[in-house]
């Protein structure tokens, strides 16, 4: 029910509101009132007309603006300042924050003020993709771009301070002159284009170019030309800047019908429901800028923005131009740009920008573009606020939110970035990565290879678990405690659940899901529980989560075999984990990191190292120098920082010398302000991190006593922290996709050590799954490993040393399912299993092995591991040699870009695409195709990648050696023959069309 208005206030009462509101001093607002009372009053007048007559007076003396003396008429009083600006008009962004047109009273400077909402900014991910945009705006140096100043705060409100929302937009222009001719339209389009360009090169998207944010500033009085700059209102003047990532919000009406006729710039593809801006949209609406200037009106306009966006949806775009208004050659290029298919565009406004500069026969101003940034890529969008952290903390200016990672070396090489960022992995950042991987194998070992099984039913193998361990390294395993082995009828040996002190219960082992109506977990797990995770000191915006309590896990026998089956690696980290914390790995009592996506292809975490006892390097100053070396100290909200080359250190204040937190410095910084807002170590907030719901809600079901937690976004997993599963781990993508569904926001992967290893599979259901179908979904998955498990074993020719160990997996992951339970609890699906006491480590150990290798190619490297001491064939070695491996390559859509990147990783060759030279035969790297390629030879699969991205046959290959080591480069003909390159064998020239079949 609406609440009905405010009366409005008599004449009395306004200018008691307007002296409450602090717009006019009192002296001078006694003046102005006896003024108006000596003017003659309409008979007749109502109050309530009286008082808008007022209210109309003033705005034309200009005491008060037209947005002030409506929200006075409507008997508000504010408030009208925020800080030391006044507000003079308001414009909706959405999410309820606002742009205002402000002025700082000291100086009387006009200026824009972004109001940031509150609620949105407790939001992790919102609040430091917001820093990151700010910092991106500041930076641009263009000067057709609006300048970004700062971010402050004045109380508790956060607002973004830019330039004042300049000039006419072009709309009006056009309004009254109409079209322009080619020559003025193309140099406005040139000068947005690159204003853009330089965004874009930054890594972000602007994503509202159209004739409203485009705008013509008033000429100075004594200069010539009266046309006036160009201008460009960019990030915070236009889109919401509480939208984490960047999208088009078309789902909500009033949002849709305040686009007005920006609605013609929207590309169609953003149309979609979830789909995030990209460059090439901005390319679109530039496109679209040019088509409205050579016309005189939007392209695609209907009269109404939600016509016009069924208009585009339903595959109608601007209409072709031509002569004689329009020259054929500017025609070609508005319809390059305006193309339906993204991948037919130009990839970024920079390429837009040298084509619209050759087409009109200019310069374009882009010999200043700084290098390429990684993309803004924040991850997916918030949920509701949590309310869990009061943003109290002051900001002086704009926080310093310096990028750790090394700017990418260049557009087209975008191969040996990914390289780099995995060469540059930071020591510290093992022992996370070492426990993630082989948790997530865990889970999705045994479904390596599902594409054609996903289908089949979930009937159980009759097994046995193996007893004792197989280790690598050298000497004998470490025998089996007695009675370890199970039972011959397949059930685990004492494995049960605790029902009190020391009682035992058998688990009974069913083949059917529990009753899921009940609000009991399946399976009673280890008792007692402990509290939920606090996750005090997570980095905020984390989508992935690591809980290890190394000191618990390895006072158990179980848990110091799993550490081993870790292999060499992990141990190496944990050890590296030790030393920057000055104790043994034992005095751990708990490893957490938190993981976010950074730039493609790039992730950035940060981990805490909690002691049993204080932490030496937290109390004596020579042992830090001991442990880490020289380092440089700088403040952090009252917190030290100890700076080292690659990675920096923080020692908190209120963790009583038992934490020590290591990551990037710009990560350290957000982690300490996050932790200050949200009250400290000593708040009673419970959980501390701002999580998005299913997130927190999962939290919530976890127990901080187990020895190792994995949580956080499959779908984050998968696509932007897809980095984490790299080399061997790469292979698990598939099969987690397909184990966890495309719809799961949250899930967690617990392991505990006792008499039994206990595993817990936690997931809160999506809004459109009931939870049972969820659970029986997962315990259905469950079944199926063994038998998935099974093919992919028996294409395998396992290397002899650990050939026993992987034929055993599926017989392991059979046990899994023999004693899988699941049921639910509210939203929450709880999948565990009480298992034979070394499950884990052998799990584990098997699964890894059976990833280290490949069908067909493990066998013959076995093969030519003998054959070699006897003079025979040696392993392949070149990059034509490493083609000639057998891979597998599918994918339902991707890149040429990304699917290179595939084969590059597969072989373990350095890969390029020379993008400069794909440019001038008009071919993207952002095109997309699928592809469906199965145990073929690399260079087969690499020809049918080329003649996907370009069936005339102009895609070649060469091997070029630099440094001593061999690469591949994607180019094109025409290059290879300009530079008297080698092509490599095999890559014959297309044949010549039949002419006597033409006859």
């Amino acid at each position: 029910m609406r609440t009905p208005p405010m009366p409005a206030p008599t004449p009395d009462e306004f200018w008691t509101l307007l002296a409450e509101a602090n717009l006019t001093d009192r002296g001078g607002l006694d003046k102005l009132r006896r003024e108006f009372e000596g003017l003659p009053f309409p008979p007749g007048a109502s109050a309530a007309t009286a008082t808008e007559l007022i209210a109309r007076w003033l705005v034309k003396r200009t005491v008060i603006t037209e947005w002030q003396a409506r929200r006075l008429v409507r008997g508000e009083k504010g408030p009208f300042f925020l800080g030391d600006y006044r507000l003079l008009d308001r414009f909706e962004t959405g999410r309820g924050g606002s742009v205002f047109r402000a002025r700082h009273e000291p100086s009387g400077r006009l200026v824009g003020v972004t109001a940031l909402n509150n609620k949105w900014c407790q939001q992790a991910e919102v609040w430091s993709d917001i820093l990151k945009r700010t910092k991106v705006a500041k930076q641009a140096s263009n000067p057709v771009l609006t300048r970004t100043n700062s971010l402050e705060k004045s109380g508790s409100q956060r607002f973004i301070l830019s330039e004042d929302t300049v000039g006419l937009p072009l709309a009006e222009e056009l309004a009254s002159r109409g079209p322009l001719p080619v020559t003025e339209a193309g140099s406005i389009v040139l000068a947005v284009a690159c204003a853009v360009a330089e965004l874009h090169r930054l890594g972000v998207v602007h994503g509202g170019v159209s004739l409203d944010t485009v705008r013509r500033e008033s000429p100075p009085a004594a200069a010539k030309d009266q046309s006036g700059p160009i201008r460009l209102l960019q990030f915070p003047l236009v889109t919401d800047p509480h939208l984490v990532p960047l999208r088009f919000q078309c789902d909500a009406p009033d949002a849709v019908a305040r686009l007005g006729t920006r609605a013609s710039f929207v590309p169609p593809e953003w149309l979609s429901a979830g789909r995030t801006c990209d460059t090439t949209g901005d390319v679109y609406a530039i496109g679209c800028l040019f088509h409205a200037l050579l016309t005189g009106a939007p392209p695609c306009w209907q009269g109404d923005p939600q016509k016009t966006l069924a208009h585009v949806a339903s595959g109608n775009g601007p209409a072709k131009l031509g002569l004689p208004r329009v020259p054929a050659e500017v025609a070609t290029l508005v319809s390059y740009l305006t193309a339906r298919d993204p991948a037919e565009r130009y990839p970024t406004a920079a390429e837009a920008a040298l084509a619209i500069a050759a087409c009109l026969g200019i310069e374009p101003e882009l010999a200043g573009l700084p290098e390429q940034q990684p993309m803004l890529t924040p991850g997916s969008g918030p949920g509701e606020a949590s309310g869990s952290i009061a943003c109290e903390s002051a900001l002086g200016g704009l926080p310093r939110i310096d990028s750790s990672s090394p700017p990418s070396a260049s557009s087209g090489s975008t191969t040996s970035r990914r390289g780099a960022v995995s060469a540059a992995r930071p020591a510290w950042l093992w022992p996370a990565v070492a426990g993630l991987g082989l948790l997530t194998t865990a889970i999705g070992g045994g479904v390596l290879v599902l594409s054609n099984t996903a289908g089949k039913g979930g009937g159980t193998v009759p097994v046995t678990a193996t007893s004792g361990s197989s280790l690598p390294g050298g000497g004998a395993p470490e025998p089996a405690p007695p009675g370890a082995a199970p039972p011959a009828n397949g059930s685990p040996a004492d494995t049960r659940q605790r029902t009190g002190a020391g009682v035992p219960a058998t688990a009974v082992v069913v083949d059917r899901i529990v009753d899921t109506d009940s609000p009991d977990i399946p399976f009673q797990p280890p008792q007692p529980p402990g509290p939920p995770p606090e996750l005090h000191y997570l980095p905020p915006g984390s989508q992935l989560v690591l809980l290890a309590r190394p000191a618990a896990a390895l006072a158990t026998a179980e848990g110091k075999l799993f550490a081993r089956s870790l292999g060499p690696r992990a141990a190496a980290a944990l050890e590296a984990a030790a030393q920057l914390a000055g104790c043994p790995p034992e005095e751990i009592a708990e490893i957490q990191s938190g993981w976010q996506a950074g730039g493609p292809d790039e992730v950035i975490g940060g981990t805490l190292i909690r002691g049993v006892e204080r932490l030496i390097v937290a109390t004596d100053r020579t042992a830090r120098q001991r442990a880490w070396g020289p380092t440089e100290e700088v403040d952090c909200e009252g917190e030290i920082i100890h700076r080292l080359a690659t990675v920096a250190l923080w020692l908190p204040t209120d963790a009583d010398d038992k934490a020590l937190f290591v990551g990037p410095e710009e990560l350290v910084r957000q982690t300490i302000i996050a932790h200050r807002q949200a009250g400290g170590a000593g708040s009673a907030a419970g959980v501390e991190a701002s999580l998005p719901r299913d997130l927190e809600m999962l939290v919530g079901m976890l127990d901080s006593t187990r020895h190792i937690t994995l949580l956080g976004s499959p779908n984050y997993l998968l696509y932007d922290g897809r980095p984490v599963l790299a080399g061997p781990l790469a292979k698990l993508v598939e099969p987690l996709s397909w184990f966890l569904g495309d719809s799961l926001r949250a899930a967690a992967l617990s392991m505990h050590f006792e008499q039994n290893c206990y595993l817990e599979l936690d997931a809160i259901a999506p809004a459109d799954t009931p939870p049972k179908q969820l659970a029986q979904k997962l315990s259905a998955n469950v079944a199926a490993l063994a038998e998935a498990a099974e093919d992919y074993c028996n294409a395998l020719d396992p290397h002899p040393y650990g050939r026993k160990l992987v034929m055993r997996l599926p017989r392991m992951l059979g046990v899994v399912a023999d004693h899988i339970h699941a049921g639910t609890e509210g939203r929450g699906v709880v999948v565990n299993a009480w298992l034979p006491e070394h499950a884990a480590h052998n799990l584990a150990l098997a699964t890894e092995l059976a990833l280290e290798q490949t069908p067909r190619a493990a066998s013959e490297q076995v093969a030519t591991t003998g054959s070699s001491a006897k003079g025979g064939p040696k392993p392949p070695s070149g990059a034509l040699d490493r083609l000639a491996q057998p891979i597998s390559l599918v994918f339902g859509k991707d890149t040429l870009e990304k699917s290179i990147q595939m084969i590059s990783d597969e072989i373990g060759v350095e890969m390029e695409i020379i993008g400069p030279d794909l440019q001038l035969e008009g071919i993207t790297k952002n095109q997309s195709f699928g592809l469906d390629q199965k145990n073929k030879p690399a260079v087969e699969i690499l020809r049918a990648i080329l003649a996907k991205a370009n069936p005339d046959g102009k895609l070649v290959y060469v091997v070029r050696t630099t440094d001593g080591a061999e690469k591949i480069e994607i180019t094109t003909r025409a290059a290879v023959e300009k530079r008297g390159d080698t092509i490599a064998p095999g890559q014959n020239p297309p044949a010549p069309p039949d002419e006597s079949a033409e006859k």
